[in-house]
């Protein structure tokens, strides 16, 4: 899981797919692959207040 936030609702979506993609890079999940795990996923959540936005990814899928 990674946090995100931000002061302007309409930049949820963008704050979430930037926490995936920190995951991504990061190699946040490796540790998970290496001891053999073949289900896992990734949580990218944006916060603006009381407003939230929450995005999963599959461990594996593809990354723009």
């Amino acid at each position: 899981m990674e946090f995100k936030t931000t002061k302007k609702v309409k930049e949820l979506e963008k704050k979430a797919e930037e926490a995936l993609q920190q995951i991504h890079d990061k190699k946040y999940a490796l540790e998970l692959e290496d001891d053999g795990y073949d289900t896992a996923g990734s949580y990218g959540i944006s916060f603006c207040g009381k407003d939230c936005c929450v995005m999963f990814r599959e461990m594996g899928q593809t990354v723009k």
